[in-house]
């Protein structure tokens, strides 16, 4: 498979992805991002989430955990996060993909709020195989 076909059907995706997700809505209580995944998969610690619309929120005061369910209410589980920073302050949702090594699905690496410059990378078991090739900015509904 050519290297530009994989770029081109990456960035369709994302596209896709951004469009169906342009309504994705915020809750600044426990911040619940809800989100669509269209066309291919995106990869989350020990998973892949099929095209659909997903829940995910906070589990603790200190945020380092977050719960990934289904809009019908069907759990992934808990997934480790860690803080890191963007150099200013958005007042959108930021989720950033990478690829993955041998054609796997894109990795959601990192999430970041609403209005803030803290931001949360998953924790991933392997994540050196992991090749950074973009973001995807939702705007507030």
């Amino acid at each position: 498979m050519s290297r530009t076909f994989v770029i081109t059907a990456f960035s369709v995706g994302l596209i896709g992805l951004l469009l169906s997700a342009a309504t994705a809505r915020a809750d600044a209580g426990n911040q619940e991002i809800v989100f669509t995944v269209t066309k291919a998969p995106i990869e989350i610690p020990g998973f892949a989430l099929a095209p659909g619309t997903y829940d995910m929120r906070f589990s603790d005061s200190e945020h380092q955990t977050v719960e990934i369910a289904t809009d019908d209410g069907r759990y992934f589980g808990f997934f480790n996060v860690a803080r890191v920073r963007r150099d200013a302050r958005k007042y959108d949702v930021k989720m950033v993909f990478s690829k993955a090594a041998g054609g796997a699905p894109s990795r959601l690496e990192e999430f970041f709020y609403p209005g803030s410059r803290t931001g949360y990378r998953f924790v991933y078991a392997n994540s050196v195989a992991a090749r950074r090739t973009g973001s995807l900015t939702l705007g507030r509904k």
